[in-house]
């Protein structure tokens, strides 16, 4: 064997990498990058699970006036208390409460912001599902106004007097103010007109003498010369009023959705309350 055969033999041969090596080592780098990223988002989701954001929860909430007895609702939902509760409140406004009792009782809605006279008169037809949750207003704060002319109760036989339904919360007080004029309803004509405003505007143009009032409106009837004929609210006749309701079956599977809800409504009474 020569010298030259002998120093071939020793020098090493260059390796050469096939392109193919390269791609399969830049995969496995990638695959590894993947696995721990997945990792380490499963240990801060374990670890920290209160940092990742939480999906709201949609309530939708009727509401049959619009006056001051609807003020913890509108408050809490500007407020953003709704919100901290993780809850996306839709507030939508019906023409009285019998609408808001039948989604309610369909399902269409979760909350209904009414009377509780609605609520015993659906137990007393048998509906038990319905149930107030909480109040807000609990005195009968309404005022049974007459258009300009009539001074008195003796002079309203025969006239006409509008509530927002019939077997609603209007339609009760005026029952009740019927008794403390020691009439009976076949005394006068009981229509049913839609909301405060609608009445307002009913007794404005001649087409009614009378209707029932919150205070909201008191000075805008004050002014445009009609009479007070009673005030229900200086007399502070204990009433459940004005508060919220839901359903057994509803608040059964969705508790702490519905105490968030209330929290919110509380801290926006609170809030209201301590206005100067």
């Amino acid at each position: 064997m020569t010298a030259n055969n002998v120093k071939n033999r020793a020098t090493p041969r260059a390796k050469f990498s096939h392109p193919r090596h390269g791609k399969r080592k830049e995969q496995v780098t990638k695959s590894g990058m993947l696995l721990f990223w997945i990792l380490n988002s499963l240990t801060v989701t374990i670890l920290y699970p209160h940092s990742l954001p939480a999906q709201e929860k949609s309530l939708y909430v009727l509401y049959s006036g619009i006056n001051a007895n609807y003020l913890s609702l509108w408050l809490a939902k500007d407020a953003h208390y709704f919100a901290d509760e993780g809850l996306n409140v839709q507030a939508v406004h019906v023409r009285g409460a019998a609408p808001a009792v039948q989604n309610l009782m369909a399902g269409q809605s979760q909350v209904g912001m009414i009377g509780a006279t609605v609520v015993a008169t659906a137990a007393i037809q048998g509906d038990k599902d319905l149930v107030m949750i909480g109040g807000v207003t609990n005195v009968m704060a309404f005022a049974v106004a007459a258009r300009p002319g009539i001074e008195s109760p003796q002079t309203i036989k025969g006239k006409k007097l509008a509530v927002a339904r019939l077997g609603g919360t209007t339609d009760f007080v005026v029952d009740y103010a019927l008794k403390q004029w020691k009439m009976q309803r076949s005394d006068i004509s009981i229509l049913q007109i839609g909301n405060e405003a609608d009445r307002l505007a009913a007794m404005k143009a001649g087409q009614i003498d009378l209707s029932v009032f919150t205070p909201t409106y008191l000075p805008v009837i004050e002014k445009a010369g009609m009479k007070v004929l009673l005030d229900l609210e200086k007399l502070g006749v204990p009433y459940a009023l004005n508060g919220y309701a839901s359903t057994r079956s509803y608040i059964a599977k969705n508790r702490p959705t519905m105490v968030g809800f209330m929290r919110a409504v509380v801290k926006a009474i609170k809030q209201n309350q301590n206005r100067p």
